[in-house]
């Protein structure tokens, strides 16, 4: 017998791209969102976006009495456990990393790619070659994608790339099997679950 367990999937189109807003203007954004899970009364908070989860660690969560689950610790452990890394991210994630990875002499850097997300976003996969190309240089030995939507371009990366490759939503996605077992996903209309199905099962496809 499975439980069953019902899914609040927020998507922030009007405030996407993330990456390239200023760290105020995300508070803003974060703190309405968090705003809007606790009137629903959720039970557990999944941040499945980096950038976020770079803002995440300044703002005052005191109020909030409910877990947070976010790519901070998942990214920190990678960056701690390995050397010589080409950290690909936005902007925002990108300055927060470097500040990180200064404190961390092993060799890793980070790349800001301002456009990437909003090519993946909108499917420009003409364009994000050659935006790899210009931003990437092609001896890079690891590879960690620090925006969740960077996977989605995978098979284009290791076009390009023969390196090896690490993802955050790793850590995220075993730490939520390990909690939920045995729950199935579900949601309240069909276009949402085979959105959501399609996005999972393209992530899953990249990180085999």
């Amino acid at each position: 017998v499975y439980k069953r367990q019902e899914v609040f999937y927020y998507a922030d189109t009007k405030h996407f791209p993330y990456g390239n807003k200023t760290s105020q203007q995300l508070k803003q954004i974060i703190a309405e969102a968090f705003d809007i899970f606790a009137a629903k009364k959720v039970e557990q908070i999944i941040v499945a976006c980096n950038t976020a989860s770079m803002i995440i660690q300044e703002l005052d969560l005191q109020n909030i009495k409910i877990p947070i689950l976010d790519m901070a610790t998942s990214l920190n452990n990678i960056m701690r456990s390995q050397t010589d890394l080409t950290i690909l991210a936005t902007p925002v994630t990108a300055n927060y990393l470097t500040n990180y990875s200064s404190q961390q002499p092993n060799g890793n850097k980070v790349i800001a790619l301002p456009e990437l997300a909003s090519l993946i976003e909108f499917n420009q996969s003409d364009k994000i070659e050659s935006y790899l190309l210009q931003h990437i240089k092609k001896d890079t030995k690891k590879i960690l994608y620090a925006c969740t939507h960077y996977p989605l371009a995978h098979e284009i990366f290791t076009k390009l790339f023969n390196c090896e490759y690490y993802n955050p939503i790793d850590e995220i996605i075993a730490q939520v099997k390990k909690a939920n077992t045995n729950y199935v996903i579900t949601f309240n209309d069909k276009e949402t679950s085979d959105k959501y199905n399609k996005i999972m099962h393209k992530c899953q496809t990249a990180l085999k």
